[in-house]
């Protein structure tokens, strides 16, 4: 036993009194955390624990703790397990501990995985010693930086639109999945996907989301698998009740012979949907079981197999009839799709983008705006579809995109 002043303290409850002292949970996820224990921890997730709850006196994350004690396996599995990898308890994150740390593999992985990084973090590990980290941080917060400022260099001139010209207050609460395939792995090319996918997470960034709750998959990223990832675990992990929630994606689509549709992935294949496609069910099932306050996907890509950002599928041997967009599976989500059934989507070339991004963000800056000057969905929608429609039209084509709302009905949600 120990004694403090007048109180006699048996052993454990002096380690207990010493851990909250010193800033640590004596829980059992932060204890199995720290022990390097993935089987307990992977079992108190399972249980239902909060894996980004604040733990201890000091208010870490499962997260935060791992990075601290150099566990770089408990890193990996609470990142797969959608761990939020930019909250910050007074100022520092889990970037910020294991590049004190001098952690350069647990920098590598949290940098990979979307870590942002801040000034205070790279002045915090300045010296000789941690020059590779540094280097590290300094080259992250420089990509950073390029992403909020444009889009990578193009030999198309870019759009006037895609700067905002407008800024809302930040909703903390917010969470964004942007997705762009500019080309698949073995696939089709979706020309000005990566554009339309950095124009749209500035607008976001605009419209209140914070860019530390944004996530872009682009490339190797976007696989199956990432999009799986962060659609099904990042997003039900992080989202409250008061959350807006925005998927975005740029890339290809296609139909089977039925006409169902899916999103095609960077290693998505067209000749085999069932295994290497994502189903539009299943991005309806996963979005609506989100408990938030709001669900908005925007898909600018063709599903027909027939012109840009769209590929045929196996055994199809002409563009789809019809495609089921998923009226009746789209729920309390809001989805505007680029085209309906078989209509293909179309390319705002001079402009470098999508046709339907292109006039989604003219919508944002003002074209959309009702006599007060706000924008809600259906007003966004009423005006791209106007739009997208009359640019199809002078190119001898059709093209209408749909606003599906299922069981909300009308979609007035105001965006700015």
């Amino acid at each position: 036993m120990l004694t403090s002043g007048m109180k006699t303290l048996r052993i454990p409850a002096a380690l207990a009194l010493l851990a909250s002292m010193l800033g640590c949970s004596t829980g059992p996820l932060a204890r199995a955390v720290v022990r390097g224990d993935g089987s307990a921890v992977a079992a108190q997730l399972d249980k239902g624990q909060d894996i980004n709850a604040k733990l201890g006196a000091a208010g870490q994350t499962p997260l935060m703790i791992a990075a601290e004690r150099r566990r770089l396996e408990i890193v990996k599995l609470l990142l797969d397990r959608g761990a939020a990898v930019n909250l910050r308890r007074g100022g520092t994150s889990a970037l910020t501990l294991a590049a004190m740390n001098g952690d350069k593999e647990t920098v590598k992985l949290l940098l990979a995985h979307g870590a942002e990084v801040e000034r205070r973090d790279v002045m915090l590990v300045q010296g000789h010693e941690r020059a590779e980290i540094v280097a590290l941080l300094e080259a992250a917060a420089a990509k950073q930086t390029a992403a909020e400022s444009g889009p990578a260099a193009s030999t198309v001139a870019v759009s006037g639109v895609d700067a905002p010209s407008y800024k809302t207050g930040e909703r903390a609460d917010d969470f964004a999945l942007i997705v762009a395939v500019p080309r698949a792995m073995d696939g089709p090319e979706a020309r000005f996907a990566g554009e339309d996918a950095a124009a749209m997470r500035r607008h976001l960034i605009a419209l209140g989301w914070p860019s530390r709750n944004i996530v872009l998959l682009t490339d190797e990223a976007a696989a199956r698998a990432g999009l799986g990832k962060y659609l099904e675990r990042w997003l039900p992990n992080n989202v409250i009740e008061n959350s807006r929630v925005f998927f975005y994606f740029a890339g290809c689509g296609a139909a089977d012979a039925s006409g169902r549709p899916f999103l095609l992935p960077w290693d998505g294949d067209a000749g085999q949907l069932e295994a290497t496609g994502y189903p539009l069910s299943r991005l309806y099932d996963k979005l609506n079981a989100l408990n938030a306050r709001a669900v908005i996907a925007v898909l600018d890509a063709g599903f027909s197999g027939a012109g840009p950002r769209t590929a045929a599928a196996a055994k199809v041997k002409a563009p789809a009839a019809r495609v089921d967009l998923g009226a009746r599976d789209v729920g309390e989500v809001i989805a505007l799709v680029a085209a309906q059934d078989a209509e293909p989507v179309g390319l705002a070339a001079e402009e470098g983008h999508g046709t339907l991004t292109y006039f989604l963000m003219k919508g944002l800056n003002g074209g959309a705006a009702d006599a007060t000057g706000a924008v809600t969905v259906k007003g966004l929608y009423g005006y791209a579809r106007e739009q997208v429609g009359s640019a199809a039209e002078r190119e001898g084509r059709k093209q209408t995109p749909q606003l599906l709302t299922g069981d909300l009905g009308e979609a007035d949600l105001r965006l700015r």
